[in-house]
């Protein structure tokens, strides 16, 4: 059975992740960040929503930022 703690939380980022819909994606760029100790590269995404608004969207591993994260679900390149 479905923890109903995951179900809200499935229903959330399905409600984030849905501002994407009719979105364009205008550019891709890996951002290096140093970190005081290491470099990272973010990977970072220019877009523009459906309703004109333009973004700048960062993958990360978590919601809190602690590193940059990956897309599953490409082609391989």
């Amino acid at each position: 059975m479905t923890n109903k703690l995951l179900l809200q939380e499935a229903e959330h980022y399905t409600k984030y992740y849905s501002q994407l819909v009719g979105a364009t994606i205008d550019g891709v760029e890996m951002v290096i960040q140093d970190t005081g100790y290491s470099e990272e590269v973010w990977p970072t995404f220019h877009v523009t929503l459906k309703n004109g608004q333009k973004l700048t969207l960062e993958l990360s591993q978590d919601p809190e930022g602690n590193g940059p994260g990956f897309l599953f679900g490409l082609y391989n390149v």
